[in-house]
């Protein structure tokens, strides 16, 4: 656990870095570049964001995120996760950013901004929270929990939208 911590730590600061050398604006979730969403496409336009639902809920000091996943795709999300851990392991060993999206970017500058992470998972959800005491930072995580709801429902809609022109409706 405390080595994930450390691999969290180091991820964060190179999407700092990243952040700052990179400057042009990205798309919130790209799936197809970034080094570390990447590891959620199954290929042939089959993601594995396409069999999750979620949503982010403001709290007092941050927010939760609770999310579902098809019990067909639980082992391709722990190889996703395995896979986000390699990157991590090698931005430790090369110190070098990958290409990143908006939101690893932002999730990067949140942590290293000082919030807090936890992550609690069941059978029957993922739960994740981020939080800070820094009013401030409360407000960037309430606007990152927007964020997030905001493009998985641009998401969703583009999804439904191409299924039905597949269908001819």
């Amino acid at each position: 656990m405390k080595s994930l911590k450390v691999l969290a730590v180091v991820f964060a600061a190179v999407l700092v870095c990243a952040a700052v050398w990179g400057g042009d604006e990205k798309p919130w979730f790209d799936l197809e570049t970034c080094a570390f969403c990447k590891n959620f496409n199954l290929g042939n336009g089959n993601y594995i964001v396409d069999h999750m639902k979620g949503h982010y809920h403001h709290t007092p000091n941050g927010f939760l995120a609770i999310m579902t996943l098809e019990d067909d795709y639980k082992d391709e999300f722990a190889k996703a996760e395995e896979g986000m851990k390699k990157v991590i392991e090698e931005m430790q060993k090369t110190g070098t950013p990958p290409q990143m999206c908006g939101h690893c970017t932002t999730y990067g500058e949140l942590i290293m901004g000082g919030a807090v992470e936890a992550q609690y998972n069941s059978e029957v959800a993922m739960a994740y929270t981020m939080t800070s005491d820094n009013p401030e930072m409360v407000k960037k995580l309430h606007a990152f929990a927007d964020k997030n709801n905001e493009e998985m429902a641009k998401w969703a809609a583009e999804k439904a939208k191409g299924a039905e022109a597949k269908s001819g409706k």
